[in-house]
């Protein structure tokens, strides 16, 4: 049960939520820019940009759950039970990427969601499990940058790229339902609703609120994808709740990081600043001259309790150490 959201204001905000029975033990993970990147069929990215983001790393290679990159593209992967279905076939024509490989694939080599789009159509994602103890697990991907968003779906149609004009991503069903569902919402509004129903005299709102009657409030995937909509297309500014967590873009040219409870994230432009907080933090943080915590070529860094000043984490994996 996750939800994938962005928003756009004066800033950027990409974030989700997390929302499982079991602990995936992730932690905050950097990939930074001279870390070669070995793919099980396509060639090694020994020069990439750099990525940041919840993974669990194995055997050397961060499994991300999301991430953002230098660049502000980000992803994020979302169960996607009974529909996702990754071709065992390779196609020789493609470049051939497992599931858990895509978001060092696209983050890695990609500064825009139109270079995704660009690389997407030469890719194939297909059925190259992790290991035989680690199968892969059946995703969609919510890809987008502040000028716009898609929802990624590898299905027995084929692969398939959705613009995704609401900025949500939940799990099943497949996004194109999600997004017909919104016609059945189309009468809630922010404010008070006016009287269509009877020219009856006395016939008038009795309490705010009224306008989202209707609005479902159970916490099934659809109603997810009709709630993280309809929030953020009535708001002007941005108040965060517990359980949200974000990536805001900042529009002076650096990142702001910001968030109350959940997954709360924050990129980086240039070389600017860097925030990253785990999975459960609720306070807000905002971290800047932090480059070298991202940039540093020694290796994979993982923190566990999160960023902090002084980019304090362990290195879990030792590849390379090429300068800048």
């Amino acid at each position: 049960m996750c939800t994938s959201i962005t928003m756009k204001t004066n800033d950027f905000y990409f974030g989700r939520t997390m929302d499982l029975d079991y602990d995936l033990s992730s932690s905050v993970v950097i990939t930074p820019r001279n870390y070669p990147i070995r793919f099980r069929r396509a060639n090694t990215l020994n020069r990439h940009y750099a990525l940041i983001g919840m993974a669990v790393v194995k055997n050397s290679f961060p499994l991300y759950a999301e991430a953002a990159n230098e660049q502000g593209l980000c992803i994020a992967g979302l169960n996607f039970p009974d529909n996702a279905w990754y071709p065992s076939e390779e196609n020789p024509d493609c470049s051939n990427i497992s599931p858990f490989e895509l978001p060092l694939w696209l983050l890695g080599q990609c500064a825009s969601l139109a270079e995704a789009r660009t690389l997407l159509s030469s890719t194939s994602i297909v059925n190259i499990p992790f290991s035989d103890d680690l199968p892969l697990t059946p995703m969609h991907w919510h890809i987008a940058d502040q000028d716009g968003s898609v929802a990624l779906e590898v299905t027995r149609s084929g692969l398939q790229i959705h613009d995704n004009p609401v900025g949500v991503l939940t799990n099943n069903p497949t996004f194109d339902f999600q997004m017909t569902n919104l016609c059945q919402y189309m009468n809630l509004i922010s404010g008070y609703p006016q009287n269509c129903f009877s020219d009856l005299k006395g016939v008038t709102p009795f309490g705010q609120g009224l306008g989202s009657f209707g609005l479902p409030g159970d916490y099934s995937p659809a109603s997810r994808f009709v709630k993280s909509q309809i929030f953020p297309a009535h708001v002007d500014g941005v108040q965060l709740v517990v359980g949200v967590g974000l990536i805001i873009i900042g529009s002076s040219g650096y990142i702001d990081a910001a968030g109350v409870g959940g997954h709360i994230t924050g990129i980086f432009r240039g070389e600017d600043a860097s925030s990253y907080d785990g999975y459960g933090i609720q306070q807000v943080k905002k971290l800047r001259d932090a480059a070298g915590i991202v940039f540093g070529a020694y290796g994979i860094q993982q923190q566990p309790g999160g960023l902090d000043k002084t980019g304090g984490g362990r290195i879990v994996a030792r590849e390379s150490e090429a300068s800048q």
